[in-house]
């Protein structure tokens, strides 16, 4: 990952929320730091409307950055939330509540707030429920 820079949460927030009724428009870029940033996505208004605490261990999220994928030929930036656990950087996500592979819907109703750690050992667990699911 390339970090342009780290950026406070509320000004982004405001941003996002400034912003909520282009949530359709997917191209649609706000200058923040000097970068163009995809403000519209689902995992921002996750953020947005669902908080920026982590729904299973309750982590708070301290800071955006301004990231984008080291090697893509894709020079747009985007924003990635982060919190603070015993001094490292923990990276959140927008996690589907009911995966997707199992029904559950790509919707703001049904995604919420989990750091990587907590969505990591979510889909461990969801992947051995399944594999008993196939033996039984």
């Amino acid at each position: 990952m390339i970090r342009h820079s780290v950026v406070l949460l509320e000004p982004v927030l405001t941003q996002l929320e400034m912003h909520r009724h282009l949530e359709n428009d997917l191209k649609y870029r706000v200058p923040i730091n000097g970068e163009p940033v995809k403000i519209t996505s689902l995992r921002l208004r996750t953020f947005l409307t669902k908080g920026l605490t982590c729904a299973h261990c309750g982590l708070r999220a301290s800071f955006f950055a301004i990231e984008r994928n080291k090697g893509s030929r894709d020079p747009i930036y985007h924003l990635n939330l982060y919190g603070i656990d015993d001094g490292k950087e923990i990276l959140f996500t927008q996690d589907h509540i009911v995966a997707r592979s199992q029904g559950g819907a790509d919707s703001l109703s049904n995604s919420q707030t989990l750091c990587s750690k907590c969505n990591t050992l979510k889909s461990v667990a969801e992947a051995k429920a399944g594999q008993k699911r196939k033996k039984t």
